[in-house]
């Protein structure tokens, strides 16, 4: 399944994130500051996409979620 997730590189983000990967889904990372070492280190350590985008601003959202079946 394909997900985007929100909140992937807090505490509970990057658990969810492991554990999405675990379980062979595809993951895109929401990320405000995408190029952060932070985000960029975690998505290449799940090899997990990382879209631009926050939560706040609805047309970031509608491009993140283009083509994922779920939201989290």
């Amino acid at each position: 399944m394909n997900v985007l997730l929100t909140g992937g590189p807090g505490f509970v983000g990057k658990t969810v994130l492991g554990e999405l990967r675990a379980r062979g889904h595809t993951v895109r990372l929401l990320a405000r500051t995408p190029r952060s070492p932070l985000v960029v280190s975690l998505a290449a350590r799940h090899q997990a996409e990382i879209v631009p985008g926050d939560i706040l601003e609805p047309d970031s959202l509608t491009a993140a979620a283009a083509g994922v079946q779920t939201v989290i």
